[in-house]
């Protein structure tokens, strides 16, 4: 569990950082001497030439991101932040214009559509990088997927926390595999952003042992925080630790009832164990008929394991010969 000493350390103080910063720009006299430590930062981070430091704190992306040009101008204060203050507006109209552009013509013209969204994501447009984002993930190669990272990577520092999961995930491709970067991005959007799905991951992070060491209490603590905020696949996922009996002692009877809420949410595995559980009457009493209308359900929303053992129920009850009167 994190503390608020590491909490402050990692998220708070650098976040805190980037936005003086960003504010300070603005200030006569203040920009000179915080654009004078920006420039005197920016050349020790050029010398130690460390990628997995950019990608790790926030300040010091910021840093790499932040031009000399900008930097030397506001060491000159009074016109300079003035200057630098109608840039950012005219940018910052700029690249909104861009981006509505981007979205009238994209559906009659797609390649001039992601044409212009690229022009809003280079300008700045946080939705416009996260589009970037997926657009080069769905490319699938790796040089599109690592180009895909640096969007949502982007993206995520300019407040866009759902660009996070994408990030996080890619961590775990096969072609960009690196668990310690995942298990940080997911530990990013569950203490930072508190967000559902990077609880849910990075619990899957302790109990599989994926760029941590294995921790199955917190695993087990992250899954119920999970489930407090009704995220039906940690629901489905304590289900089927209880099932197994492996990491947590076998209880049949309450793996069925997360498999129950799971299903209540309209999760389509959770429709399928619970469909399973009722037609073998495990942790529940037998009830084939409602276990196949669970399946059923489970079919609809496209869970495979449930439509070949309703596609196999259905092939072998068409084999069975008729019935003599």
């Amino acid at each position: 569990m994190l503390t608020l000493i590491d909490f402050m350390a990692i998220y708070l103080i650098p976040t805190l950082l980037v936005n003086i910063d960003q504010f300070c720009d603005y200030i006569p006299v203040i920009s000179t001497l915080t654009n004078l430590v920006d420039l005197v930062a920016k050349c020790i981070l050029k010398l130690v030439k460390n990628p997995q430091l950019f990608f790790g704190n926030h300040y010091f992306r910021h840093l790499d991101n932040k031009s000399f040009s900008r930097c030397f101008t506001l060491l000159f204060f009074g016109i300079a932040n003035l200057m630098i203050g109608i840039i950012d507006f005219v940018a910052l109209h700029k690249k909104i214009t861009t981006f509505s552009n981007a979205m009238d013509v994209i559906e009659e013209n797609p390649k001039e559509g992601i044409k212009k969204i690229f022009q809003a994501a280079k300008l700045g447009h946080v939705t416009s990088m996260h589009y970037m984002g997926n657009y080069y993930m769905r490319n699938g190669g790796k040089a599109d997927i690592i180009e895909a990272m640096k969007w949502h990577r982007k993206a995520a520092d300019a407040g866009y926390s759902r660009s996070l999961f994408p990030l996080g995930s890619a961590f775990f491709s096969q072609r960009t595999f690196n668990p310690l970067e995942g298990y940080k991005v997911f530990h990013e959007l569950t203490y930072k952003h508190r967000h559902p799905k990077g609880i849910y991951h990075l619990a899957l992070c302790y109990l599989k042992g994926d760029g941590v060491a294995i921790n199955v209490p917190e695993a087990l603590r992250l899954l119920n925080l999970a489930c407090h905020k009704n995220f039906a696949e940690a629901f489905t996922t304590l289900g089927d630790l209880y099932k197994k009996g492996e990491v947590v002692e076998m209880d049949l009877k309450r793996s069925f009832e997360f498999f129950l809420k799971s299903a209540k949410l309209n999760s389509p595995f959770g429709m399928s164990r619970v469909g399973f559980a009722l037609i073998e009457g495990k942790g529940i009493e037998m009830d084939e008929e409602e276990g196949i209308g669970w399946l059923e359900r489970a079919a609809e929303s496209g869970d495979e394991e449930a439509q070949y053992y309703l596609y196999q129920l259905n092939k072998n009850r068409a084999d069975l010969p008729p019935i003599q009167a």
